[in-house]
């Protein structure tokens, strides 16, 4: 009877121990139509955000060299007026410089809020030509950039302008803005009541 007792015990002692061991699984094998279609779409996605990124530095690059190619050269107009003028004649391409900055920093406020302030009669282009002509003729160079500081005046205040009806053709009508208010107390109202009358349910 007692060895009985001793052989069914240990018995159950071995199937405890061989239940308690994990089951070892083999990972899952992918198939390989579907590594290619997911290497294929990384792929993709990894030349179209490559593309997006070097477009992007492009036109950062092509901007500030813009920049630094106005100042170098209206820097050198100045540099060569200071040295075979006694006036005040050096300021003015100093005047010009600074004008097509702001020029500048007007397309690039406005693209960024979304609007349009391409055009006027002084761009990038027509300074340039404009300029190439008063060096080529040093006898006309001082008129040359007089005509250039007014025309690049007028192009600053024709952005100016045509940025600002832009801004101001998409602002809503007074009348709109308060409609919108009045929907919106109206709707928080109800939410409130709604809100209040499932707390008092869920009470009772």
């Amino acid at each position: 009877m007692g060895a009985a007792l001793v052989m069914r015990g240990m018995q159950l002692d071995e199937t405890k121990s061989n239940s308690s061991v994990p089951y070892l699984r083999r990972p899952p094998v992918q198939s390989s139509s579907s590594m290619s279609h997911g290497s294929g779409t990384n792929g993709s996605y990894s030349l179209n955000t490559a593309a997006g990124s070097s477009a992007s530095r492009g036109a950062y690059f092509d901007s500030v060299a813009d920049r630094l190619t106005d100042a170098l050269l209206f820097g050198g107009v100045a540099w060569y007026l200071a040295g075979v003028r006694s006036d005040r004649m050096m300021m003015l391409p100093v005047a010009i410089m600074a004008i097509a900055l702001f020029i500048s920093y007007q397309r690039a406020k406005a693209e960024s809020l979304g609007y349009d302030a391409k055009g006027g009669l002084m761009e990038r282009a027509e300074r340039f030509i404009v300029l190439a002509f008063g060096l080529l003729f040093s006898e006309i160079l001082i008129p040359v950039l007089w005509v250039m500081l007014a025309l690049s005046l007028v192009t600053a205040v024709q952005r100016f302008v045509k940025v600002w009806r832009q801004a101001t053709s998409d602002r809503e009508p007074p009348t709109q803005r308060w409609a919108d208010r009045r929907q919106l107390r109206l709707e928080r109202r109800l939410d409130r009541r709604r809100h209040g009358a499932r707390r008092r349910t869920t009470r009772h």
